[in-house]
């Protein structure tokens, strides 16, 4: 026979469990928090996206440009990778860089997707005299108009959630809501 009383007492029983276990999520939120941080860590180490994707190499161009020719993406003086950080709060699980220029490194930008910006340059010609020596010829300032960014560039993703990330967060979620831990 049911008993509508036991079950009622059994279901209010339940429901103060999982309000008491939600009102101290700091110690589930600064797990996700690590464990996003070690993910992204691991995508600076890889040069994969959150899928496992292989993030696309850079230019020549590029490549000329940096530190020792480095040809590893995001990887040029570590700023950025120094700069991932976590933070919690009861209801968030934050992973990010204060780095101005993360977003822009994050997500894909096309040829002059965000306008043109004026830029002047020192230019001097210079020309050799007889015995090796420079000799200033000519030395002026030049503004020419640049479009942001100066062509594409693709994305290259180390902040976001794979698939699985997101299951296995639902799960500790679900288990630490249930059981308190």
């Amino acid at each position: 026979m049911f008993n509508v009383t036991d079950n009622s007492k059994l279901f209010l029983s339940g429901m103060e469990k999982l309000k008491i276990n939600a009102q101290n999520t700091i110690p589930l939120m600064r797990r996700i928090a690590e464990d996003m941080k070690t993910k992204v860590d691991f995508r600076f180490k890889q040069s994969k996206d959150p899928n496992g994707n292989s993030w696309e190499p850079l230019s020549e161009a590029t490549i000329s440009q940096r530190r020792k020719n480095s040809s590893k993406p995001l990887i040029d003086s570590g700023e950025l990778r120094a700069s991932i950080n976590a933070k919690v709060t009861p209801t968030m699980a934050i992973v990010g860089s204060n780095k101005e220029y993360a977003a822009y490194q994050n997500f894909e930008a096309k040829k002059g997707e965000f306008g043109t910006v004026n830029v002047t340059e020192n230019v001097r010609e210079f020309t050799r005299t007889r015995r090796g020596r420079r000799e200033n010829v000519r030395a002026f300032r030049r503004t020419r108009r640049m479009d942001i960014p100066w062509g594409y560039k693709p994305a290259r993703q180390f902040i976001g959630f794979s698939d699985n990330q997101r299951k296995i967060y639902a799960s500790w979620v679900r288990k630490y809501l249930l059981k308190g831990k």
